[in-house]
């Protein structure tokens, strides 16, 4: 008897996502270039994400960056701000891991 209810839930989840719509979205940095690993680290709460590039070069080779994105309507995301270390400098990866939970959000320097 479990094993018939087990696979009824199975079912009604697959279908539920089966049906569900995928919607992608391409966010894309207003000053990326190549080799700043845009994406390397992604969080979302709510209609914000925050995405690190901890290759970025503000400040020298691999300071990096994180930018904070808001969702704007079902099919729009704006980046909202560019978030850089106070005291970056090169080779420390800021950005390299990155989580958000509502109104806060935390960025790892793991070379500074």
């Amino acid at each position: 008897m479990k094993k018939i209810s087990a696979t009824v839930i199975l079912f009604i989840i697959g279908s539920a996502i089966a049906l569900a719509p995928i919607i992608e979205f391409k966010l894309i940095p207003g000053d990326g270039s190549e080799g700043d690993w845009f994406g390397y680290s992604v969080s979302i709460s709510g209609d914000y994400a925050i995405v690190g590039a901890d290759g970025g070069e503000n400040n020298g080779i691999s300071t990096g960056a994180a930018y904070i994105f808001k969702r704007d309507s079902d099919t729009t995301w704006v980046e909202e701000q560019k978030l850089l270390a106070s005291d970056g400098v090169e080779f420390d990866g800021f950005g390299i891991s990155s989580s958000m939970s509502g109104d806060y959000v935390i960025i790892s320097a793991p070379w500074k």
